[in-house]
């Protein structure tokens, strides 16, 4: 939990000075709140996704565990797409503590601007989520520990005005509000204060001629806040579907979750990073008979929310070789906080707050392919005269993982 409970030894002398002021800790909230992640758009194509974002709120000099500075803009690198890549669906989220007036009534409510620079320079100002006429643009709230807010907004055509095979670069996200974290005993969000972050995350969906693998993309979207308490377990679980895995089974899965802390979860809790906090990312596909807990180098699968990606920010792609089966077409995400056992103590087994917004998945699909190098057109002899017979033979293949039926040659003879 991040309340103040939750903070740890080093803070542990100024609980105690604000607990003889009389300074109530507040009791523990709902575990579970939010919007549950629901399909937004799904693609089948020669090519794949791509993920990136950054933190906009950091730590102060005095305090390592409390964000108490907002940055006025953050930059990322997009490096992986492929020099023909044509970006098909471009959207950009950002997020934090929701900004407030009162110190402890209400929030003041989401912000619902960003300014974005592209790779090539191009600043667009204010992008509002509510001027998206594509329909994908809104923000929502969640009221938990002082309130957090998540926009959307569709930016597929800024980015692709940049042009077929420009995607790659620096991005730059700014002009975003959020409440910082205060250590002040007279103020009301100061219980909240190693709650309080705010970042932005970039997902490209994009395909490439020379990609010869199709793929299934599908995106889910929402807004969840998680946190097992002595009362009840913070735990969730949603269905991803539209796809159907191909042979060899292969896909990639990534999620965007925000203010996991490495160090918060079981006690006693660890400052230099903690393997079994106890918060995780479960997989399960249609034909598995268990759920699997993802990890992979920076994120244990005890601990996935951990602030791997910048300060209070996870962008985490985790591979599943092995973790499903060629016609898979269905696959369920868990998103844990704790090891779902309510055992009213905080002992063991319990996590930390934290919340997910956008799961991205993209699989390796069942499909034809005649892109393959065993298609082609050969000729004999390579040079010839006039006159002389030429003998041309085409050799079709198909290289994909499922049969074709109703193929149709067309080659034209050379004048």
């Amino acid at each position: 939990m991040d309340t103040l409970m939750g903070w740890g030894s080093t803070l542990r002398a100024l609980v105690t000075g604000l607990l003889i002021c009389g300074v109530a800790v507040p009791a523990a909230r709902a575990e579970v709140e939010g919007t549950v992640p629901a399909k937004v758009q799904s693609w089948r194509l020669f090519g794949s996704h791509s993920a990136m974002g950054a933190a906009l709120m950091v730590p102060g000099p005095n305090y390592a565990e409390i964000n108490s500075v907002m940055l006025p803009g953050a930059t990322a690198e997009v490096t992986e797409l492929p020099y023909d890549a044509e970006v098909v669906a471009a959207y950009l989220f950002w997020s934090g503590s929701t900004p407030r007036t009162s110190r402890s009534g209400a929030p003041d409510g989401p912000d619902r601007e960003v300014d974005f620079t592209t790779a090539d320079g191009t600043f667009y100002d204010e992008l509002s989520a509510d001027d998206d006429l594509s329909g994908f643009g809104r923000c929502v709230t969640v009221t938990g520990l002082g309130g957090f807010y998540y926009c959307r907004r569709d930016v597929t055509e800024l980015v692709r005005a940049q042009g077929p095979g420009n995607a790659n670069g620096i991005y730059t996200v700014g002009g975003v509000n959020a409440d910082v974290g205060r250590l002040d005993s007279y103020d009301g969000q100061w219980v909240n204060a190693q709650a309080k972050y705010a970042g932005w995350a970039l997902v490209l969906v994009w395909r490439s001629a020379t990609e010869r693998v199709r793929r299934d993309v599908v995106l889910y979207d929402g807004f969840l806040r998680l946190d097992e308490t002595t009362a009840a377990a913070g735990v969730h679980t949603f269905t991803l579907a539209d796809f159907r895995v191909g042979t060899p089974a292969l896909g990639k899965l990534s999620v965007f979750g925000m203010e996991g802390d490495r160090q918060l979860g079981v006690p006693p809790q660890d400052l230099t990073g903690c393997p079994n906090c106890w918060d995780f990312i479960g997989f399960q596909s249609k034909s598995a008979a268990t759920m699997a807990r993802l990890s992979n180098g920076p994120n244990p699968a005890l601990n996935a929310f951990n602030s791997s990606t910048d300060v209070s920010i996870d962008i985490d792609t985790y591979y599943l070789s092995g973790l499903t089966s060629t016609g898979d077409d269905s696959a369920a995400v868990t998103l844990g906080s704790g090891d779902g056992v309510v055992d009213g103590s905080y002992n063991q087994g319990n996590g930390e707050s934290f919340l997910v917004g956008w799961v991205i998945m993209t699989i390796d699909t069942l499909t034809p392919n005649f892109a393959g190098t065993q298609t082609k057109k050969t000729v004999m002899p390579a040079n010839a005269g006039p006159g002389q017979r030429l003998y041309y033979v085409i050799d079709v293949v198909n290289e994909g993982s499922l049969a074709a039926t109703g193929v149709r040659v067309v080659d034209s003879i050379p004048a």
